[in-house]
């Protein structure tokens, strides 16, 4: 991250690397509402931390908050849109909730950023596409009959 580590960016600087150490261990421990409010400290003193956002968004996935994980998996793609494992950790979570179309957006997307990956997001793609299709064709068979 490029910040300029002067005066009260230096503060800020310095107590955020404080709480990310102290929040490493706690959720280390699972202690994920402690987590959620030290990485919460964080982002605001380093509004643009995308690894921050992506690590807020697994507490609130492991205490089952999905929306508000997929919320954050979003700012930290805005934060830092050439990063494919942003992509994949929210298509990760959209395959869990049963979102199949924008797990393959993501897989695209992570694909696309990352193109020495692209072999493993589209393995992902074609397996998510497969299941979307088997899905079409039960729905389609189901409506027959």
């Amino acid at each position: 991250m490029a910040i300029e580590r002067t005066g009260k960016a230096k503060e800020h600087w310095s107590r955020a690397q404080e709480l990310y150490e102290q929040v490493k261990k706690d959720y280390s421990k699972a202690d994920n509402e402690k987590a959620i409010a030290e990485y919460s400290e964080v982002i605001k003193l380093l509004p643009k931390d995308a690894e921050s956002y992506s690590r807020l968004a697994a507490c609130y996935i492991r205490t089952g908050q999905c929306e508000k994980a997929i919320a954050d998996y979003n700012k930290a793609i805005s934060s830092e849109p050439k990063e494919a494992q942003h992509y994949y950790a929210r298509c990760e979570l959209y395959l869990r909730l049963d979102k199949k179309k924008k797990a393959l957006a993501d897989l695209a997307r992570a694909a696309k950023v990352d193109p020495g990956r692209a072999g493993a997001f589209y393995e992902s793609y074609n397996r998510v596409n497969n299941e979307l299709a088997r899905d079409r064709y039960e729905v389609d068979l189901s409506s027959r009959r």
